[in-house]
């Protein structure tokens, strides 16, 4: 019956399936369907385990004597019969639980000669296959020979992955990696012959505790450089852990046990239930999340980042009392700083095995080569390209590793952010502090856009008298009835910078003004705060000629105007707020650009424009340039209208005790005296300071 393999991604295989599975007994391409869905299915895996304890051959041997001690001859003989009746009907399982003691399966009776070899003793066991200690008949060579567990039992499966990590082996030349000397086929027998290491396994020197830090480093610098020249030969061995690493009798370090490698260049992957099922402490978290696509060399680099963990600090970073548990850890929990399992350990060294154990591929070593080099480098005393994580990341890590500390962090930080952003938006100077470091750097900035208010502004003079409002076609209007200083900017933040801003007269009488200032400083005086600034300002309600009619009865003195119509100015001005009366003057024999008004029915939008300098102020009717009004004239002018004050008003406090000065970075903004107008695409713009 053809089965829908493909299905069981997302719908739990059925327990015959599952039992299958754990014997290797499935076909290749359901074998890793199957075990990518164990690997995030609590449930089957539930299963499976219940199955690997009670469904397996070596329970069925174990059974019958769990009742009583067997003593009588008769029932031994009568069990043997039972266990080759098992044995006939169901292979040994292909795999083992990584987190169950291994279950000794009895071997003939030693020395026993196979082929050209003669079987000395055991050497151990593993999921798949068994070790012995052997010695070549011919050649008098001690060699190990390694078999499958299940012999002339095996499934076609078992076969080829044998034959796989034969042929793994045999595609390395390196010094750290164990050598194969045969492979061969005896009596329907596959065997390897390999070196013999008689000095013992990593994990038996780790049951003496942590290595010293150097003597850990370089171990796992000789493994590194192992590693990578499997890498080289497209060989992933997938299984790194310290049972795998041995040693020679004079201890040089060896990897051995490919029998999980991944041949990346193979037409076919082939995956084993070991991959998954082994022991997790070692798995990558894309081997513990059956990611089967994503494995590669990064899989090997995360294993020596255990290996290496487990060398300074006795243990390995990740493991529980069961392997869903630890599986579960490997691929969500983020492991704990070596240094609080081993203090005083060497941050740069610590930071490389953390280097190591990232969670995902992308953000661990690239290779193992870039790993053999930081590792290089810490030995020799000089700087590894990984540094030490700074507080920041610490703390984050170690929230990862507590979920509930992680969630009330989480709420805690929110309500801060919360806070903060309210606060934040609420600060009515943040606009300004935006505006002012966007000046530091060059950028020009809009005030006052197309249509809406001022991003900023606050009142230098008459908020008493003046009133803002949006008009209906939602430009911004300022109207007075005396005059009214709405700054922008208090500093433009350099000596040179254009102002601009088109200006619409709202409304106003004969001697109205509105327009743009800039350059101001104010004088702080007993009498009160006297207002130096300069202005570029215009009317434009009015004929002036028809003004000068109007006005020569009652001005005797005034000037006849020119011809051209009105003007605008750029002057000067000082300004006080004080009792009884404001006192206002502009020298008004400052720069001029005459033009035709457009009359109260007419309104238009005027450019106004003025670029200020330390060396003083140019300004701009359009495209029509009005000259320059140098810093010593604004100076000058200004003492001018104070002397003008102090004769024709000798009891006037401000007549004395203020001191003009030109500031070209002092604040700008909006002016408007006697009258309402309207504002928008104010810009100012830095200039670079050059005279």
């Amino acid at each position: 019956m053809d089965l829908d393999y493909r299905a069981w991604k997302s719908a739990c295989p059925d327990r015959d399936t599952l039992a299958a599975f754990s014997r290797g007994r499935l076909p290749d391409e359901p074998l890793e369907i199957v075990a990518e869905h164990v690997s995030s299915c609590a449930h089957c895996a539930t299963i499976l385990e219940e199955l690997q304890a009670k469904d397996t051959v070596v329970f069925r041997l174990r059974r019958p004597s769990a009742d009583r001690p067997v003593v009588d001859e008769a029932v031994c003989a009568k069990l043997a019969e039972q266990a080759r009746a098992i044995l006939e009907a169901e292979p040994v399982p292909a795999t083992v639980s990584g987190d169950s003691p291994t279950v000794e399966i009895q071997g003939p009776p030693l020395p026993a000669v196979f082929g050209r070899y003669l079987l000395l003793e055991r050497l151990g066991q593993g999921g798949m296959g068994i070790v012995y200690k052997a010695r070549h008949e011919v050649l008098e060579l001690l060699v190990a020979i390694k078999m499958i567990r299940a012999g002339t039992y095996a499934s076609t499966e078992e076969r080829r992955r044998f034959q796989r990590e034969g042929k793994a082996i045999a595609r390395i030349r390196h010094a750290h990696v164990v050598q194969i000397h045969d492979f061969g086929e005896q009596e329907g027998q596959l065997y390897l012959s390999m070196e013999l290491l008689e000095g013992g396994t990593l994990t038996d020197r780790l049951c003496n505790g942590p290595l010293p830090e150097r003597e850990a480093a370089e171990l796992v610098l000789a493994l590194t450089h192992a590693v990578a020249a499997a890498h080289e030969q497209e060989v992933v061995h997938r299984d790194l852990k310290p049972g795998n690493v041995l040693f020679t009798a004079d201890g040089t370090v060896k990897i051995t046990d490919f029998g999980l490698a991944k041949v990346l260049d193979a037409a076919t992957s082939e995956t084993v239930s070991d991959a998954i099922l082994g022991t997790p402490t070692y798995m990558s978290p894309e081997q513990a999340s059956g990611e089967g696509r994503k494995i590669g060399p990064a899989t090997d680099v995360y294993a020596l980042g255990v290996i290496l963990y487990e060398a300074l600090t006795g243990s390995p970073p990740l493991k529980a009392e069961s392997r869903m548990r630890t599986l579960d850890l490997v691929r969500t929990r983020e492991p704990e700083q070596p240094s609080r399992r081993r203090p005083g350990l060497s941050r740069d060294l610590e930071a490389i095995c953390l280097k190591c154990l990232e969670k995902t591929p992308e953000q661990r070593y690239p290779s193992a080569t870039a790993l053999a080099e930081d590792l290089d480098n810490w030995l020799r005393g000089e700087p590894t390209k990984v540094r030490p994580p700074g507080w920041r990341i610490r703390f984050w890590h170690r929230l990862r590793r507590r979920p509930r500390l992680a969630f009330a962090a989480a709420l805690f930080l929110f309500a801060v952010v919360a806070l903060g952003a309210g606060l934040w938006y609420r600060d009515p100077e943040r606009p300004i502090q935006n505006i002012e470091s966007e000046l530091a750097r060059g950028r020009a900035q809009t005030l006052i856009g197309e249509t809406g208010g001022p991003r900023w502004s606050r009142w230098r003079a008459g908020e008493a008298t003046s009133q803002m409002s949006v008009l209906s076609d939602g430009t911004f209007s300022l109207n007075s009835w005396q005059s009214a200083l709405l700054e922008l900017v208090p500093d433009p933040q350099r000596s040179h910078y254009r102002f601009r801003a088109l200006v619409r007269h709202q409304k106003g009488a004969f001697q109205s003004e509105i327009g743009i200032y800039f350059a101001h400083h104010p004088h702080v005086h007993p009498a009160g705060i006297m207002q130096q600034f300069a202005a570029l300002t215009f009317y434009d309600i009015e004929s002036n000629v028809d003004n000068w009619a109007k006005n020569k009865a009652r001005l005797p003195n005034f000037t006849q105007p020119r011809p051209l119509g009105n003007p605008a100015m750029l002057d000067p001005h000082l300004y006080a707020e004080r009792a009884p009366e404001p006192w206002t003057t502009s020298m008004h024999v400052g720069r001029r650009a005459w033009f035709e008004p457009t009359l109260a029915g007419n309104k238009e939008w005027r450019e106004l424009a003025v670029e200020v300098t330390p060396a003083g102020i140019w300004g701009f009717w359009g495209d029509k340039p009005m000259g320059i009004f140098t810093s010593t004239q604004l100076v000058d002018r200004s003492i001018e209208c104070l002397f003008k004050l102090q004769t024709t008003h000798p009891e006037d406090p401000f007549g004395r005790g203020v001191f003009p000065v030109y500031a070209p970075r002092g604040g700008l903004g909006l002016y408007v005296y006697n009258g309402a107008a309207a504002f928008r695409r104010v810009v100012i713009e830095p200039l670079d300071d050059l005279e």
